[in-house]
């Protein structure tokens, strides 16, 4: 095994790198591409090139059978070869903080794909190929401009862990309360207005987190989760009753409730029955911002 790493000066022919490498650290170059001859490593398994300049990524990468992680963090690529959908060894690709548009259309060809970071991008669709990633069990789609996600995303029923924070998300697909293993689900700063009736997760789900969006209502579920710690749905438009009345008893381990920025008038008896319960906020109405503004006026007043 070879591991090259080749950091803080500018690498223009890749001469230094030998042809057997299997883990290559490229970070904080000046690199603006990966060239076509990334293709002469056969042997590559890990792939790390954070914090440069990369627009560009060579086709050739797809020939890199080998290949299990790829981490291009922090970079300038606003569109992937197609051919990185033919690297059927890859587990785990982090393309945090670049410029990207959209996902190939095949992208849901990365069957053994378990780790996903597609976040503060500039995607506003995901390809319907997407649901085929049967392996993919953290997605974190944070800080892009979704509106919508794909039918098939119901299909990824190994997904555990799942952000899409800070998009512009309208509704959830009808495929998405099919989702079995998810633990962790962040739906903050949308515009969902609806929640699925229904939500296999639920009874699994250990962090649920859907601040700031426009829920009018919550659904039954909302009583059947045995394993919730922490549950957040601050800033919506929640109105009177809207807890359901055996909530209490259906989410026994909660340890954090937020409910602020809401217009609640009643929380059912059952809420007596969290024990476990360290944090809760009812708080004002008030948007955050606009609490905070006002918290700092009173203080120069």
């Amino acid at each position: 095994m070879t591991v090259t790493k080749l950091s803080s000066q500018k690498i223009e022919l890749w001469q230094d790198v030998e042809a057997d490498t299997s883990h290559l650290n490229l970070d904080h170059n000046l690199l603006i591409e990966i060239p076509e001859n990334i293709g002469l490593l056969k042997n590559l398994e890990t792939l790390t090139a954070v914090g440069n300049d990369i627009e560009y990524v060579s086709p050739q990468i797809g020939s890199l059978n080998c290949l299990r992680e790829v981490c291009l963090i922090e970079n300038n690529i606003d569109e992937l070869p197609s051919s990185i959908c033919e690297l059927r060894s890859l587990t785990k690709l982090s393309l945090l903080g670049n410029g990207l548009q959209k996902l190939p259309e095949d992208f849901g060809a990365l069957v053994n794909l378990r780790y996903l970071n597609i976040a503060e991008n500039r995607l506003d669709s995901l390809p319907e190929s997407f649901g085929s990633m049967v392996s993919l069990a953290f997605l974190d789609a944070s800080v892009n401009d979704l509106v919508d996600l794909p039918h098939t995303f119901g299909a990824l029923t190994s997904l555990q862990n799942v952000n899409f924070c800070e998009n512009g998300l309208l509704s959830l697909p009808d495929s998405f309360s099919e989702l079995p293993s998810m633990e962790v689900l962040d739906l903050s700063s949308n515009s969902i207005t609806n929640l699925p009736e229904k939500l296999q997760s639920a009874t699994c789900m250990k962090e649920l987190y859907i601040d700031s969006n426009t829920l009018s209502a919550l659904p039954d579920w909302f009583a059947s989760m045995p394993c919730l710690v922490k549950l957040s749905i601050s800033d919506n438009k929640l109105e009177g009753v809207c807890l359901p009345d055996d909530f209490g008893f259906g989410c026994p381990l909660l340890e954090h409730l937020d409910l602020s920025g809401n217009r609640l008038t009643v929380l059912p008896e059952s809420i007596l029955n969290l024990t476990f319960l360290k944090f809760f906020d009812l708080g004002s109405v008030l948007p955050e911002l606009e609490r905070r503004v006002r918290q700092f006026d009173a203080f120069v007043e």
